[in-house]
């Protein structure tokens, strides 16, 4: 049976949940073999040996795995560490982070005799420098002094385009399903769709959005708010954008909120942005701990940032390319925030618009290259491979 990424993880226990539970249950076929997504709360009941369990082989896991650094590349990320420790006037971690860093460094897998395999520095070192980061993601720049977050209010807003020629908008839900539960605040849907009176002239045919949210409660996906939009095919998610903004808005400063749509929809089903998708829900909400520590110390994180695009008015000029971002909510409605650029990629700028490029902090693939192209892909696949096996 095919699984993605995101179902490997799950089996193998990467979000401490059911772990080798999860995995039978798939195999066996008990959870229906397309979206079991019950299995991470509730699993079915089994017998379990030291190497088998209802008569299926353990999992040994999956991913690539990571080598030490070449000796040159080694010498190469130090010299760069050491000069910017000097541009940034030698400045030093505090102790509390320095501390926190060590901490989350010792118990890693990259950990290798005091190096970390994934950038081939010493460890000791790394985390004294006030603006080193972690090579996995799990520890940022100590660009500003943390703001605790206590018992944080989580709350997801999505956009789905259910495109009817191809089931993209479905594998987006199913990627979703799986990580509902990390959402213990409003749950809250935007779907754009094509009047079924339309005619021949629309560029984009779509499922109606009874049938979205019929596929919605045949998974178990449950929402708490949901609106549909005629879509604009030249404003793409800034129809729907305001209005999801609005129904979360609160000056909380332990409440957090994830932005993310439906990725792909408008291409195959072996494009290049299925594993673009599922990439940003694993770096996004699989690693709830490194989430909240960058937003301890951000007011914006996401994966996939790129700088010098969008050059609209009062834009920084940076942004998460693919579009999935979680922001604190303290941080964004004590600012103005329901400007959008009435363009196709204003929900994609917005970040730009509302933050500096250092009030933001980049979960996985800083300075992301365009990954619509494989060639990128490839080239990511060390920092994917640094990613999993830190998470093991």
């Amino acid at each position: 049976m095919d699984k993605n990424e995101t179902f490997h993880a799950l089996c193998h226990g990467d979000r401490g949940q059911a772990g080798w539970k999860y995995f039978v249950a798939w195999e066996s076929g008990k959870m229906g073999a397309v979206s079991p997504h019950d299995a991470n709360t509730n699993p079915p009941a089994f017998e379990v040996d030291a190497t088998t369990a209802g008569g299926v082989a353990a999992c040994n896991g999956c991913g690539g795995s990571v080598s030490m650094p070449s000796v040159f590349n080694r010498i190469k990320s130090a010299a760069g560490a050491a000069a910017g420790f000097i541009a940034d006037g030698m400045q030093v971690a505090s102790d509390s982070e320095r501390e926190a860093r060590q901490s989350i460094c010792k118990t890693c897998p990259l950990n290798e005799a005091g190096s970390c395999v994934g950038c081939g520095c010493v460890i000791e070192l790394k985390t004294q420098a006030r603006l080193e980061q972690c090579p996995a993601g799990r520890w940022f720049p100590e660009i500003r002094a943390a703001i605790p977050i206590t018992d944080p209010i989580r709350n997801l807003i999505y956009h789905v385009l259910p495109v009817a020629r191809n089931s993209n908008w479905k594998r987006n839900l199913d990627q979703l399903v799986l990580r509902q539960d990390l959402f213990n605040g409003k749950r809250v849907l935007a779907i754009a769709y094509e009047p079924r009176e339309s005619g021949g002239g629309r560029i984009v045919p779509t499922v109606q959005p009874d049938e979205v949210l019929a596929y919605c409660d045949e998974i178990g996906m449950n929402w708490t708010d949901s609106r549909a939009f005629v879509n604009d095919t030249n404003l793409g998610e800034v129809v729907s954008f305001p209005w999801l903004l609005e129904t979360v808005k609160s000056t909380n400063p332990n409440e957090l909120t994830f932005y993310a749509h439906a990725k792909g929809v408008t291409h195959s089903d072996n494009h290049t942005t299925v594993k673009w998708a599922e990439r940003q829900y694993r770096v996004c909400l699989d690693d709830w701990a490194a989430v909240q520590r960058a937003l301890e110390q951000y007011s914006i994180v996401g994966s996939f940032r790129r700088f010098g695009e969008f050059a609209t008015p009062s834009n920084h000029r940076w942004h998460f390319s693919g579009t999935f971002y979680w922001f604190r909510n303290d941080a964004v409605f004590s600012r103005i925030w329901n400007k959008v650029d009435r363009l196709y990629f204003g929900v994609e700028a917005w970040p730009g618009k509302m933050f500096k490029p250092e009030e933001s902090a980049c979960l996985f693939a800083d300075n992301a290259g365009g990954m619509y192209l494989e060639t990128e892909w490839e080239k990511l696949q060390r920092q994917i491979d640094v990613w999993e096996v830190a998470r093991r």
